[in-house]
């Protein structure tokens, strides 16, 4: 966690921690896609700026919001690896954790990412 902080601070961001009675659910998501977010690796010092370009919504069940968020590399964003990244974004959204895995590459030869999501509804009658 510490090298994450450190790597925020670098970057000039402060994370603010999300609670669990505050999930980040897909419509939160979607009205951030062209939103650029900065990310800094756990396992490594991997660091990058990725623009989130789509949210799809998966409808598997009712009571759970279950979606993937693609991202691409800025163009001079390095490459990164797979992985839990801390993640945060210019509008100071809140600070999370993510696991992205990289999928391709777009026409500008761009690395992509996704990120899967799968969580409770919060709101519907048996959910806290």
């Amino acid at each position: 966690m510490g090298a994450c902080a450190a790597g925020l601070a670098a970057l000039g961001l402060t994370p603010v921690r999300v609670s669990a009675a505050d999930p980040i659910g897909s419509r939160a998501f979607a009205a951030m896609v062209g939103d650029y977010f900065y990310l800094a690796s756990y396992s490594n010092r991997e660091q990058g700026k990725v623009k989130l370009f789509s949210v799809e919504e998966i409808g598997v069940a009712r009571e759970l919001d279950q979606f993937h968020l693609r991202f691409k590399r800025s163009r001079r964003g390095a490459r990164l690896s797979e992985g839990l990244f801390a993640v945060t974004n210019w509008g100071g959204h809140p600070y999370f954790d993510i696991h992205l895995q990289p999928f391709g590459v777009d026409r500008n030869n761009r690395e992509m990412y996704i990120a899967s999501f799968a969580q409770i509804r919060q709101g519907l009658p048996g959910s806290m």
